[in-house]
């Protein structure tokens, strides 16, 4: 089975890779959306790693974006969780080309800040506590 032709602008792709048994290989799932529909194919690939050499398309018939990214999902789910399970190396966006940069990650939110507050304000017990400690 050769590798699958990809109809449409790449959206999505999720490599994979598994390293469990001895085994090293690689697993790519790819969502391709075609431009003229906004329907959408999910295609995966395998071989040993770094040679992606075989693959199918998973879709039988083009799907909602909503529903190929669920396919997608699902896909990497049972891959992860299988007797040799793989590991996601990556899970990139791509705004309807494959040539753009993938999305970046959000921003952690910055944790709450404590109001600081004087030795004197503590109990005695607690400054004294402090104390045999400095």
């Amino acid at each position: 089975m050769a590798r699958p032709t990809f109809i449409g602008n790449v959206i999505r792709r999720i490599d994979m890779r598994c390293t469990m048994n001895g085994s090293n290989k690689d697993y790519r799932i790819t969502i391709a959306q075609d431009g003229s529909t906004a329907l959408c194919r999910v295609y995966t690939e395998y071989g040993p790693s770094g040679s992606l050499k075989n693959g199918k398309e998973f879709t039988k018939s083009p799907v909602s974006e909503g529903l190929a990214h669920a396919e997608a999902d699902q896909i990497c789910r049972d891959k992860q969780s299988q007797r040799d399970a793989y590991t996601v190396l990556s899970d990139h966006a791509f705004a309807g080309n494959a040539t753009l940069t993938p999305r970046p990650a959000p921003k952690p939110s910055p944790a709450p800040r404590r109001p600081q507050t004087s030795i004197n304000d503590l109990s005695p017990a607690s400054r004294e506590v402090l104390a045999t400690l400095f």
